[in-house]
Order: structure tokens, then C-alpha cells, then sequence
């Protein structure tokens, strides 16, 4: 048996289907969880640590279903092999995409931030400054 066989086996339909299907309800318990309003309780979290923490409890049960019904109806170890392969790629791909998202959502906030700073300064140092200054000349702003 060669290497193209195997490989083959192990990206199979049913390995992309149950895939396609885990990354499926994983996203959609991620949206779910994201849309909950769980008000400001003991943990006030933000709306996208709420759904990863939805995804993360649901992870377990999709996957092990998914394991069980691999193992119980297929039969088959080079469907199981792809499908957890298939399902560590694209979780990894989803974690990499959201924390790039993040990242780059942070940046424009603190760009956002240092901005208004700046111009708050500005303010003060074009209106206040130079009267509080007559008065107060050794005034530090």
C-alpha cells in the first residue's frame, strides 16, 4: 500500500464532512455565546471571552460524538486519523484568525486613545495653559 492510498483514506468525504460539520457547531455555539446576554454578575466578561468559553464547553461533546460515531458506524482509523487532523488544523486556523482580529482591534483602540489624549492636550495647552501660566508660571500641565 502506498503513500497516496493512505493519504486518500485519510481525507476522505466522511473525514471533511464530520470535519465540516465540528467546526460547523463549534462556530455556531462561539455565536451563540457571543450573543448571550449574561449581564454584569460575579464574572463580567466580554461578549468574545463568552463565546470561546461556549465553543470551549462544547468542543468535548461534538467532538466525542463525532469520535463515537467514527469508532461505532465507520469503522474506519483513517477517517478518525483525518477527521482529527482536519478538526486541530482548522481549530487552529479559527484561534490564529480571531487573535489576529483581536489584535489588530486592540491597536485601533489604542491608536483611537493616544489620539484623543493628544488632542485633549492640545486643547488645554491652546485655551488654559497660557492663563493659568500668567498667573502661576511655575504651573506644570
Amino acid at each position: 500500500m502506498g503513500v497516496k492510498p493512505v493519504v486518500r483514506n485519510i481525507f476522505s468525504k466522511n473525514a471533511l464532512v464530520l470535519a465540516g460539520i465540528t467546526i460547523f457547531l463549534l462556530a455556531a455555539a462561539y455565536f451563540i455565546g457571543l450573543n448571550v446576554n449574561v449581564g454584569n454578575g460575579f464574572l463580567a466578561l466580554p461578549r468574545q471571552v463568552d463565546g470561546m468559553i461556549m465553543a470551549l464547553f462544547a468542543s468535548p461533546f461534538v467532538v466525542g460524538l463525532n469520535i463515537v460515531y467514527i469508532s461505532v458506524r465507520l469503522k474506519s482509523k483513517h477517517v478518525l486519523i483525518g477527521y482529527l487532523l482536519l478538526t486541530v488544523v482548522a481549530s487552529g486556523v479559527a484561534c490564529g484568525a480571531a487573535f489576529a482580529i483581536n489584535k489588530l482591534s486592540s491597536n485601533a483602540h489604542d491608536r483611537k486613545t493616544a489620539e484623543n489624549t493628544r488632542l485633549q492636550n492640545d486643547y488645554v495647552n491652546d485655551t488654559i495653559a497660557p492663563i493659568i501660566l500668567k498667573e502661576y508660571p511655575n504651573a506644570q500641565f
